[in-house]
């Protein structure tokens, strides 16, 4: 199990970094062309003023939501995600709100978003710094909305194979008790799960509030 682990953060470091490039192409093969579709459902849960999405890889959220009006800043670690976000999303706006920066140190101040959005995070959501400094910003009565994975719901023996690759039962229990007790003990109350379905999958977003 740890030489697994070991290999999946290998993989994510290097998809995060030297392998950026090859993102969407993997994310597409992993979720037979949904991947993007899966990030969208965010959209409708971002209603705040003033908006933090954490680890926004290529931008596809963040680009979408600056062209539906919302003023909403990016921050990630990863130099070659700010430069492919940035070149997509300078179509849009001059000055693309991007920040590189750690989660667990965030530069902005204390109580300074009214939500923060993060889509399919890798493991840094599961440290205790991030999950402070996340609490930290928010405004009291913020709101944190993850999209942390999304199940394939087909029958054709591909679509089960992704998802025994992926291990998606585990990560049901994973997010759905593990990391929501994780959030109340960090200090968020009216921790929700919400799920929405097609035909062809399920996605899960995890809500908390910041009393």
């Amino acid at each position: 199990m740890k030489i697994i682990n070991w290999v999946n953060k290998w993989g994510y470091h290097l998809l995060y970094h030297q392998l950026a490039w090859t993102y969407d192409f993997v994310a597409a093969i992993v979720s037979l062309g949904q991947w993007n579709t899966w990030i969208h459902l965010a959209l409708p849960f971002l209603s705040g003023q003033h908006i933090l999405e954490v680890g926004f890889g290529p931008g596809h959220l963040l680009d979408t939501a600056i062209k539906c009006q919302k003023n909403i800043v990016g921050i990630d670690e990863s130099k070659q995600m700010i430069h492919r976000a940035s070149k997509m999303i300078s179509t849009v706006v001059d000055d693309p709100p991007l920040v590189r920066g750690n989660i667990s140190a965030m530069p902005f101040p204390d109580e300074h978003f009214d939500q923060v959005v993060s889509t399919f995070p890798s493991e840094y959501i599961f440290d205790k710094a991030a999950m402070a400094e996340i609490f930290r910003v928010l405004m009291p009565g913020g709101q944190l909305i993850i999209l942390p994975f999304a199940l394939i719901k087909g029958k054709l023996w591909y679509e089960k194979l992704i998802n025994r690759i992926l291990n998606f039962d585990s990560a049901i229990h994973i997010w759905d008790e593990n990391f929501a007790a994780s959030l109340k003990q960090n200090g968020f109350i009216d921790v929700s799960i919400k799920l929405i379905e097609d035909d062809r999958s399920k996605v899960m977003f995890i809500i908390a509030d910041k009393p």
